[in-house]
């Protein structure tokens, strides 16, 4: 694997990176590299030249995903944008050196016709081929070969499942959970089941109060971790449940974290 150890900089690191996919990917152009990974074919371009002295997080991350192993990651993370390094431990304490779901992975959690099947397959009880070859069809079935054969998930018995915890971009959480919202969520079984769907918003100093509602929402998602955690409560049915906020002016796009 790559290491930040051999390279003088960043950009040269990049670089490589980048030459490492293509060779992974030899009948891929850059064009369908770049939709891979989710960044602009020209800012790629760029970033294979080592033409870009700080690329943006984001575009790093997704470069390092698709060809370092974790502990580069970490590492170039802790190297070259402390802030977010710091930024990540201090919100996801616990779960900031988890490890990053491959792009080619994780595209079908983007996916609005595949990513209950990537809830399924990567939830602690799997799933099984049949099951898959029933609701999902050929398909299905052909994305849980690439998913096993690329070792994201593994087989036990009749069951597919993955043996790790994984995590992802902002990017496909934030799809993930607009597709799991729009399509998942039981509208009309609301107040006869425990299911729950709320926003609030009102004009004040974001300065002052987004922070403060970060530090709940962070404190609650410790505390959800927990209950799913809890060997007690294991089961066969997947739960989910999410947790956002944001303000519509300033946002700062580079500082967004991860989960």
């Amino acid at each position: 694997m790559i290491s930040t150890n051999d390279f003088e900089d960043l950009p040269s690191f990049l670089k490589v990176c980048v030459g490492k996919i293509q060779k992974k990917y030899p009948n891929y152009s850059l064009n369908q590299i770049s939709n891979m990974l989710d960044i602009r074919k020209s800012t790629l371009d760029r970033i294979a030249k080592a033409e870009v002295q700080k690329p943006s997080f984001l575009n790093s991350l997704k470069i390092m995903q698709a060809s370092c192993d974790e502990g580069s990651i970490q590492k170039c993370i802790k190297e070259h944008y402390p802030n977010m390094f710091e930024t990540f431990n201090k919100v996801y304490a616990g779960n900031s050196d988890v490890e990053f779901i491959k792009p080619d992975a994780e595209i079908y959690f983007k996916d609005p016709t595949t990513y209950e099947l990537m809830l399924l397959a990567t939830s602690e009880s799997g799933v099984t081929k049949d099951y898959v070859s029933y609701e999902y069809g050929r398909k299905g079935l052909e994305i849980l070969d690439m998913l096993v054969e690329n070792e994201v998930l593994s087989f036990n018995g009749d069951k597919i499942f993955c043996d790790k915890k994984i995590n992802a971009t902002q990017g496909t959480v934030q799809k993930l959970l607009s597709n799991l919202v729009t399509s998942s969520y039981d509208l009309e079984s609301f107040g006869n089941k425990p299911n729950w769907l709320s926003v609030q918003y009102e004009s004040v100093n974001k300065e002052k109060v987004l922070p403060k509602i970060k530090d709940i929402m962070s404190t609650a998602y410790s505390e959800i971790r927990m209950i799913l955690a809890d060997k007690a409560n294991k089961g066969s049915d997947v739960v989910w449940t999410g947790l956002v906020t944001d303000s519509f002016t300033g946002n700062e796009k580079e500082s967004k974290v991860l989960q």
